[in-house]
């Protein structure tokens, strides 16, 4: 969209040097200039659009309808439209924008209600400020209470998620250690599978090792690798005690349950509520500190 913004000011400072020109070489001739910016800035910002509305679906995972784009930019373009419409229009979309926000919380607002209200008060001849402040207040409340009911709405979705993701976290390591049992849970629900125990002595709670790593989540989704130095009470606790059974050299498979994870709230995009993580890990370096 900046893209956009950018050629809509070339091309504003364009017809400008069009009409600069056209006082010199004819009306002909800025005819033919106007004609040449109104194809390349149309083709121009049309493509700009297109990779826009492209990220965007890649972004939502939601198809948009190119059709009712074109539809909502004739509109506008294609009107000839005084300041006052395009002021409405803005209006609109902002109107717009609160009803479906509100929808997507799970408050049906009805568009034609809000019409009919917003008609009544902008039509009448004079505005009741006392009216205005009553209607306004109640308003607030009804906001407040809405976002009350959202909030109260998005942490039982959160809860439903966790309890889910917990129960697929323990039957994915279940069947994992089925096929594999060299796999070991420990009394705080951390299983693990040691490739290489490392050399002596093994990392403690406040030893600060050099960790090579990739985490997973049971699809298979890598969400984060890399090599950093910390101590295991720096970490999410299921990391932080699969570090501690191995030593400088160690090589281990960790499936941290989520409760041993990031728990209910998750972590950025990738990690929902009460996911199950995966580590490959080892361990490069151990400080000296480990010794004692």
């Amino acid at each position: 969209m900046i893209a956009g913004a950018v050629a809509l000011a070339t091309a504003a400072s364009m017809a400008s040097c069009a009409k600069s020109e056209s006082t010199a070489a004819g009306t002909n001739e800025n005819s033919a200039i106007a004609d040449s910016i109104a194809t390349f800035y149309g083709k121009a910002f049309g493509a700009n659009i297109y990779g826009y509305l492209e990220n965007q679906e890649q972004r939502s995972g939601k198809e948009i309808n190119k059709s009712d784009v074109l539809k909502g930019v004739q509109y506008v373009v294609g009107a000839n439209s005084s300041e006052d419409f395009i002021t409405g229009m803005k209006i609109g979309m902002d109107m717009k924008n609160f009803i479906e926000e509100s929808r997507q919380n799970g408050v049906e607002v009805s568009a034609d209600v809000v019409m009919k209200n917003f008609r009544s008060i902008l039509s009448a001849d004079s505005l009741n400020a006392d009216a205005a402040q009553t209607d306004y207040a109640e308003f607030s409340a009804l906001m407040n209470r809405m976002r009350v009911l959202s909030m109260e709405k998005q942490k039982a979705e959160k809860a439903k998620q966790a309890e889910e993701a917990a129960k697929e976290g323990q039957a994915y390591v279940e069947k994992m250690k089925k096929a594999d049992s060299e796999i070991k849970t420990s009394e705080s629900g951390l299983s693990y599978k040691i490739e290489n125990p490392g050399a002596e002595p093994k990392i403690g709670p406040n030893t600060s090792a050099k960790v090579k790593y990739t985490g997973k989540l049971t699809d298979g989704t890598v969400f984060d690798s890399g090599e950093a130095e910390f101590a295991p009470n720096r970490v999410v606790p299921g990391f932080g005690e699969g570090m501690q059974l191995l030593g400088k050299g160690g090589k281990a498979t960790l499936y941290i349950p989520g409760n041993l994870g990031y728990g209910e709230n998750g972590a950025g995009d990738k990690i929902g509520p009460n996911a199950t993580l995966i580590f490959d890990i080892e361990i490069v370096e151990v400080s000296p500190e480990a010794a004692e």
